[in-house]
């Protein structure tokens, strides 16, 4: 590579773009994590800014994004920021290494300037070997961070890996793709759906705020232009109950990141549910308003949100409110299980909830719906394990 000169850089780039330029391309990423060193930024930097400015001879429109090295001080000292119109970082950890990110580039800002917005091309978690639930949650979270953090656009690692001779089972790209795309069939995986809801959720709505409350939960508002908010939560020390407040809400549609969803009425005051370490995704409509300083009392309460039970066998489910009726409770369980209607009227009922006989699933999901209207003004999930041993 040596043997090219700058102008023969500026010159490929001019190039390339005015040879592909008539395809829908909307950006130049110039470079793929080369993890410059202090001994090689400067030789990075002056390639970049030949293939920069080629680019912005060709068409002064095309984004230049900085190549993925992320917040790193020497590419920064080189005048990295001045042959780029958006930063760009990769991130396959934890969620929490996002807020570190953003805290490396706004300190790297504060002192050589060039601030300017900040992508990531490819988040993505380390997925070989995890369940697709793992993978959906980690998903959610990545996204809501990133945008929290200030964050312009994103993009999830990875959407398609062409697989048509049906190859790919058991790879490291297959695990990575979102879409079981055997033969070319693309089936997608419960992190496509998230996505596609994510995708979604966010589209045009600008982050207004976060709160992290006592109990462990994390809550996250977005909102757009025609008032309509997208809250996401979650809690990844548990379950927690509480009574989300939404002063002059109407319907809210709580979406799961399997893709499964509750509607909602607030009645002007809130809903109730239990936010654990899966995130709950809240869309609703509302002009103003922020994030309470604190979650209420919900109005229905279980002891316990994981129970065990023997296939054919029976487990008690006790659900306290103030002030209900059992026509104010409905519980929702899979097909084939069956749950018993109490009788007596007072704030604590006792629901008996038995398995199948005969069942290959490992545990049935029951939606507790408050429901003292023809709407229910909230869910409580519990998951009721099978026990086969």
């Amino acid at each position: 590579y040596k043997d090219y000169t700058p102008e023969a850089y500026r010159q490929g780039a001019k190039r390339f773009v005015e040879e592909y330029r008539t395809m829908p391309q909307l950006f130049i990423t110039l470079g793929n994590e080369p993890h410059a060193t202090p001994e090689t930024a400067k030789e990075y930097v002056d390639a970049y800014k030949e293939v920069y400015l080629g680019v912005k001879e060709a068409d002064s429109n095309i984004m230049g994004i900085g190549t993925s090295e992320g917040p790193q001080e020497p590419l920064f000292a080189a005048g990295f920021g001045d042959y780029l119109d958006a930063y760009d970082f990769h991130t396959y950890s934890s969620y929490t290494q996002i807020r570190g990110a953003f805290a490396k580039y706004k300190e790297l800002f504060k002192k050589y300037g060039r601030e300017k917005p900040i992508l990531s091309t490819e988040l993505g978690l380390n997925c070989e070997g995890l369940t697709r639930d793992v993978v959906a949650m980690d998903l959610i979270k990545k996204l809501t961070i990133f945008f929290a953090c200030g964050g312009a656009n994103a993009s999830w690692f990875g959407i398609v890996y062409p697989d048509p001779k049906g190859k790919s089972l058991g790879s490291m790209g297959e695990s990575f793709n979102v879409f079981y795309c055997r033969y070319s069939l693309y089936h997608p995986k419960l992190e496509a759906v998230a996505y596609y809801n994510m995708v979604n959720g966010i589209c045009i709505k600008k982050f207004l705020q976060e709160r992290k409350y006592e109990d462990g939960v994390e809550a996250y508002l977005f909102r757009d232009r025609d008032n309509r908010c997208l809250q996401v939560l979650w809690n990844d020390k548990g379950h927690a109950a509480a009574f989300v407040p939404l002063e002059s809400v109407g319907k809210v549609r709580v979406l799961r990141f399997d893709g499964s969803y509750r509607d909602l009425d607030a009645v002007g005051k809130g809903v109730t549910l239990n936010v654990s370490t899966e995130p709950l995704m809240l869309m609703y409509d509302q002009k103003e308003g922020k994030l309470p300083d604190t979650m209420g009392k919900p109005a229905i309460a279980v002891q316990a949100f994981d129970l065990k039970v023997r296939p054919g066998g029976t487990v008690t489910l006790p659900v306290k409110g103030e002030k209900l009726s059992p026509e104010d409770i409905k519980i929702e369980a899979p097909v084939s299980w069956t749950v018993s209607q109490p009788k007596a009227a007072s704030d604590s009922f006792e629901y008996t909830v038995q398995s199948p006989a005969v069942t290959t699933g490992r545990e049935g999901r029951l939606r507790i719906l408050l429901k003292k209207t023809d709407k229910p003004q909230g869910e409580i999930m519990v998951r009721a394990v099978v026990e086969t041993k």
